[in-house]
């Protein structure tokens, strides 16, 4: 997993210098704002699985659209707490993913 909390380009670009391989699970930084989740993090990164966590109908417009079509075009399946509610995630030791959501179930892209 990835948390990215309030990563922005700078933070992803070292993260994307140290980082080596895959995640399953990455927590999209910055609640879906334009100045993180950039395409060479996801190249690096590669998840599977993405959730954006932010308010329904919040002041700044989160999650942007350019992040939603980045995760995509990238084939990342993301679930968003402004549409979703709280969403639970299980990361079992062999990569392994249980998703849990009260209201729906996980959009495809």
């Amino acid at each position: 997993m990835l948390a990215e909390g309030d990563a922005e380009r700078a933070s992803e670009d070292l993260i994307v210098s140290e980082h080596t391989g895959p995640v399953t699970l990455l927590k999209v930084g910055h609640h879906g704002s334009n100045t993180s989740t950039e395409q060479t993090l996801l190249n690096e990164v590669q998840p599977r699985v993405a959730v954006i966590s932010c308010g329904r109908g919040n002041r700044f417009g989160h999650p942007r659209m350019p992040v939603l079509q980045r995760l995509q075009a990238a084939g990342v399946r993301t679930g968003r707490t402004d549409a979703l509610g709280p969403v639970q995630y299980l990361l079992h030791p062999d990569g392994g993913l249980d998703i849990h959501m009260p209201m729906a179930e996980i959009p495809q892209p």
